[in-house]
């Protein structure tokens, strides 16, 4: 397969409830074929059918603050059913809240022993 741009950008939403769109172009023996994925755990599972879902073209549904961080890549087939795979990207949902990365521990403090005059 003859290798074209193939690298989606990463996406900031900029608000709740918008759509943010990811577009690949790739080259190759046609007819090209695309499947988006998004990464579930440690799995890159397959978007069912959906905005592009199968194309080179996707659009995400109304972002919620539970899609801040989530990563995609889309998988593209040629005529010879050699693929090749993009980059993974990001999508941020700017307004999302805040995540904490690190909790706070217990402190635990130990008061002097009062000190005895002469």
């Amino acid at each position: 397969m003859r290798r074209g741009h193939h690298r989606p950008a990463n996406q900031s939403d900029g608000t709740l409830g918008a759509k943010a769109t990811f577009s690949v172009t790739a080259t190759g023996n046609l007819p090209l074929t695309y499947q988006w994925q998004f990464l579930s755990g440690a799995t890159w599972v397959n978007f069912g059918s959906g905005t592009g879902t199968t194309s080179a073209t996707m659009t995400t549904n109304n972002a919620t603050a539970g899609a801040n961080g989530l990563q995609f890549r889309v998988v593209v087939t040629d005529g010879n059913a050699l693929t090749t795979t993009s980059n993974t990207v990001t999508l941020t949902v700017s307004n999302a809240a805040p995540v904490i990365t690190v909790q706070p521990t217990s402190q635990t403090v130990t008061h002097p022993a009062p000190q005895r005059s002469a």
